[in-house]
């Protein structure tokens, strides 16, 4: 009798595991109020609708937005609504993926993080591109470094350098801000036509976004006979417009680089970066699988599929560069004047 109980214990187990789980909870845990991380939760949940999981219809969706606190995100997925009983947890940005990772590794709960651009780096994941082999899986919030950066320097190279192109590089210690900082001075060094010149300031909770700005300001000026030019970093201060309108306010130098995909449109040279619109579509099959029944541990973490890049001509031609045609093309319409 205690052999044929254990036996329909297990045939139910893997029932459970082979056919959708119905009326799902998906928690979205948000690590900031900052345009990219809303922009991907909406995008996000558009797919999931468009591909039947509707909200208060046929699964529950729960957003919580930590502001920046890492502990606060820590409590509510310790303490959660009492009628909150997640059955998949997307996080969204470094912060709220690494506390959800400190909470639930290696639990049940499946674990899906979204706009990470160094999951590696924040410890979770030990490498891209392959299984994790654990309840984490996620999209990188990432393009190869090398090919970002050899777009930009053949545009920024029309002009005659007689040394490295100077590039200032201001930011809080931000995990995914230092992440993309060690990788581009890597690159760099490799390159050996470029430099990064870099000052790190304080991460702060959104509550002082403010005063990070400020401080952040104070280092723009310091380094107006340091460099060249300016690069939005990846992280806090470089999701949000008012960094660029600070940039652009505190100093002549050009933005080579700008981080979101409306910096282009405010002034910077170029904008380069992941589709939130090809993300979210990917997640959500990736959520959607996982719902389904296939472990989070065999689908590997990558790059999204698609990239936005824009372009100012305006600021293009006031510095007296030359953009080729092939990068022409591929910012199509997002060209700005």
């Amino acid at each position: 009798m205690k052999r044929l109980q254990l036996l329909i214990f297990f045939l139910l187990f893997s029932l459970n595991i082979l056919f959708p789980i119905e009326n799902p909870t998906i928690v979205i845990l948000e690590s900031m109020s900052v345009p990219v991380v809303q922009a991907h939760t909406q995008s996000v949940v558009e797919n999931l609708e468009q591909l039947g999981y509707s909200n208060d219809r046929n699964c529950k969706i729960v957003i919580f937005n930590a502001d920046g606190d890492y502990e606060k995100a820590k409590d509510f997925l310790l303490h959660p609504p009492k009628d909150i009983h997640p059955d998949i947890i997307v996080s969204n940005a470094t912060l709220a993926s690494k506390a959800a990772a400190e909470i639930y590794r290696n639990s049940k709960i499946p674990l899906v993080f979204v706009t990470v651009a160094d999951p590696v780096g924040a410890g979770l994941i030990e490498g891209i591109g392959q299984p994790t082999g654990t309840n984490i899986t996620g999209s990188v919030y990432s393009i190869d470094r090398k090919i970002k950066m050899d777009l930009i320097m053949r545009v920024i190279k029309s002009k005659d350098f007689r040394g490295p192109v100077r590039v200032g590089y201001v930011s809080t210690d931000y995990p995914s801000s230092l992440g993309e900082l060690r990788e581009l001075e890597l690159v760099a060094e490799e390159r050996g036509d470029i430099e990064f010149i870099s000052r790190i300031i304080p991460f702060r909770e959104d509550s002082d976004f403010k005063l990070m700005l400020g401080e952040a300001a104070e280092q723009v000026k310091e380094l107006k006979n340091q460099i060249d030019y300016f690069w939005e970093p990846r992280g806090p201060l470089g999701e949000s417009p008012a960094y660029t309108e600070m940039l652009l306010r505190e100093s002549e130098h050009m933005i080579i680089y700008g981080n979101r995909n409306d910096s282009a449109e405010m002034g910077a040279l170029i904008s380069f970066g992941p589709d939130p619109d090809i993300i979210g579509r990917e997640v959500a099959l990736m959520i959607i699988g996982i719902l389904d029944g296939t472990p989070p541990g065999e689908i590997s973490p990558n790059p999204p599929s698609g990239f936005w890049l824009g372009l100012n001509i305006q600021t293009a031609i006031r510095e007296n560069l030359v953009i080729p045609t092939d990068i022409l093309e591929l910012a199509k319409e997002n060209i700005f004047y």
